[in-house]
């Protein structure tokens, strides 16, 4: 409850229902009072804090807390349309399908720096280049089918 004073200059302190008894004739001297005087509130005293309570009011904040949080997040995880069991598959696939590719080519240098040694033909370097390609081909997919059975 706020309990609502007048206070005047010379120190003198009044409610408002003694005002209101005090001053009842014209608005004048109601205004005239009210100069004079400065409005005082008390503020109520503090609750006193029950710490079961308090603490049960934590934990239901927090419950609260995490169960907005849960609802902001629910769908996040499967933004992209992807699960992350089908991540996991595509990413093993890249991989060796990448693996594949850089030793194929890897293998194409190397038969074709191995075919310059034996022969001076630029046709037989290329050629070289492809056998060494092609046998890097045959090793990785032997790997794939061993690996996949």
């Amino acid at each position: 409850m706020v309990k609502l004073e007048f206070a005047y200059e010379d120190g003198r302190r009044e409610s408002l229902a003694a005002l209101r008894q005090r001053v009842q004739s014209s608005r004048e001297e109601v205004l005239q009072v009210l100069r004079k005087a400065k409005i005082c509130v008390e503020k109520p005293p503090e609750p006193e804090v029950d710490p079961k309570r308090e603490l049960e009011r934590q934990r239901v904040r927090r419950r609260v807390e995490e169960m907005d949080y849960q609802k902001l997040v629910q769908n996040v995880a499967h933004g992209s349309g992807q699960t992350p069991e089908r991540a996991v598959v595509l990413n093993t696939h890249m991989s060796i399908g990448m693996n594949m590719i850089a030793g194929m080519g890897t293998m194409f240098f190397v038969g074709y720096i191995a075919s310059r040694t034996m022969f001076t033909d630029a046709i037989w370097h290329m050629v070289g280049g492809l056998v060494g390609c092609v046998l890097m081909m045959i090793i990785e997919m032997t790997l794939y089918i061993s690996r996949l059975y």
